[in-house]
């Protein structure tokens, strides 16, 4: 399984931040590619919440199901998801001076069936540090325009 981090100060209040992690409709808005989720459930973030998400990579469409592993509210959680892609994302939330520090970390297994259709790994390596660095982007953006 591969594995991508990325870091990066959020100029807002963690719990601000985490309550906008935790909100799982709220990923389309971050996390490049991810069309949408929907079917929820429950509807309050923790342990054992599942949804269902769809996926576009090199225009190709993947669905599948995800389900919350980890869920220490204010600072972590962690989810796994499930289909043709197969991944756990974590963020992590801490306090830092004036905002927060928050880390995405993704761990992903796309079998080479799937691989041979979109890329090479090199290239799906580049896309994955790119759009981690773009999840932490737009949650910058979404903090500023929520202020507004």
């Amino acid at each position: 399984m591969s594995r991508i981090e990325n870091r990066r100060k959020i100029d807002a209040d963690p719990a601000r931040v985490f309550a906008f992690l935790a909100e799982r409709e709220n990923a389309p808005k971050l996390v490049p590619h991810l069309e949408r989720v929907w079917d929820v459930q429950p509807a309050q973030a923790g342990v054992g919440q599942t949804w269902r998400w769809a996926f576009r990579l090199f225009g190709l469409p993947f669905e599948g199901t995800a389900k919350m592993l980890e869920f220490e509210p204010g600072r972590r959680l962690r989810f796994e998801t499930v289909g043709k892609l197969h991944t756990f994302w974590t963020y992590a939330v801490a306090p830092a001076a004036g905002g927060s520090d928050v880390t995405v970390t993704v761990e992903h297994d796309i079998p080479d069936t799937v691989l041979g259709k979109v890329a090479d790994r090199v290239a799906l390596g580049k896309l994955g540090e790119s759009s981690t660095k773009q999840v932490l982007d737009n949650l910058q953006a979404q903090m500023v325009d929520k202020r507004n």
